[in-house]
C-alpha cells in the first residue's frame, strides 16, 4: 500500500459529495447525526478497502472498517479532538516539539507537521505502524521520527490486547481479544533517541496506561524535560495512580477539558 501513489484509492464521485457534505456539518449533536448519517452509506461501499482523503491540511490512507479515529477523519474531521487540535494550532510556531504517545493513524503527528513542528510518534502494534508509515509517505514529512514499540517503565517486552472492532482501543491494562507481545521501552529514552529536549506537546492516549507512562517519566526525567502541554486521555477508572492529581502537584494547571481528554499546561 505504501508504493501507491495518493489518488489511487479515491473515492468514487457519490461518494466524495456524501464525505464533502459531512465535513461541513456544525460542530453539534445534529451536525453529528447528520454527519453519521451520511457516512453510513460510503463505509458500507468502501467496506475493507482503504480510501484517500484530504483531511486538516495533510493527506491520508484511511482504512476504517476497523478504527474508529479513521471513521471520524473519514466524514466527520471537525469533531475529533477539535478543543485539542485548536489549541495545538494556536501554540505550533517555529521549532515546536510534539510527542505523540498512541500515534494510531497519525491524526496529531500528521496535524504538527503539516504545520511544522519536529514530531516524535510511539505506535505498538505493527498494522497501525504500517498505516503510519504510508499516511508519512503520502505527506513525504522528514520531520515525523515513528518509534515502533510500546512505552512502558521499562525496557524489555510487553502484552497487550487488541480490541475486535476498534484499533484504537488496544490496550496494555485491559484484558480480551488478540494478545500481542510487542518491545517497550521508557518514555525519556525515545525523547533522547529522536532528539527532543523538551516536548512543547505532549500527547497521550494507551487506553488506561497513562498513569503508569507518566508517573515514571516523572520521576526519572528532569523537570526541563517535561512537557510544557499535556493533551491526556481521561482514563480515571483504570489509572492505579491519580496522574492528573500527580501533574497538578508538579506544576500543571488545568485548561479547559476537552470531550474526552485531560488538557493541562507546565506553569
Amino acid at each position: 500500500m505504501t508504493a501507491l501513489p495518493f489518488g489511487t484509492f479515491s473515492p468514487a464521485f457519490w461518494q466524495r459529495g456524501l464525505l464533502a457534505a459531512g465535513c461541513r456539518m456544525p460542530v453539534n449533536g445534529l451536525g453529528r447525526r447528520l454527519g453519521l448519517w451520511l457516512r453510513k452509506p460510503v463505509l458500507l461501499a468502501i467496506g475493507k478497502n482503504p480510501v484517500d482523503v484530504e483531511r486538516l491540511g495533510f493527506r491520508m490512507r484511511l482504512v476504517p472498517h476497523d478504527n474508529v479515529s479513521e471513521k471520524r477523519m473519514l466524514a466527520m474531521p471537525q469533531f475529533f479532538d477539535s478543543a485539542e487540535l485548536a489549541l495545538l494550532e494556536k501554540r505550533i510556531c517555529s521549532g515546536f516539539q510534539l510527542v505523540d504517545i498512541g500515534a494510531n493513524a497519525g491524526i496529531y503527528s500528521l496535524f504538527a507537521a503539516a504545520r511544522g513542528a519536529k514530531v516524535l510518534a510511539i505506535e505498538a502494534q505493527p498494522e497501525m505502524q504500517q498505516r503510519l508509515e504510508t499516511n508519512i509517505g503520502l505527506n513525504n514529512f522528514s520531520s515525523i521520527h515513528l518509534a515502533k514499540c510500546a512505552v512502558a517503565d521499562r525496557e524489555g517486552e510487553i502484552e497487550f490486547h487488541l480490541s475486535a472492532d476498534n484499533r484504537g482501543q488496544a490496550s496494555l491494562t485491559r484484558t480480551g481479544g488478540e494478545a500481542l507481545k510487542v518491545p517497550c521501552r521508557p518514555l525519556l529514552a525515545l525523547m533522547d533517541e529522536a532528539g527532543i529536549t523538551q516536548p512543547d506537546a505532549l500527547k497521550i492516549d494507551i487506553e488506561g496506561a497513562e498513569d503508569v507512562v507518566l508517573g515514571h517519566f516523572f520521576r526519572m526525567a528532569p523537570r526541563q524535560r517535561w512537557p510544557k502541554l499535556l493533551f491526556m486521555e481521561r482514563n480515571t477508572t483504570s489509572w492505579r495512580e491519580d496522574i492528573q492529581a500527580t501533574c497538578r502537584s508538579l506544576g500543571y494547571r488545568d485548561l479547559a477539558p476537552g470531550k474526552m481528554n485531560v488538557i493541562m499546561e507546565l506553569g
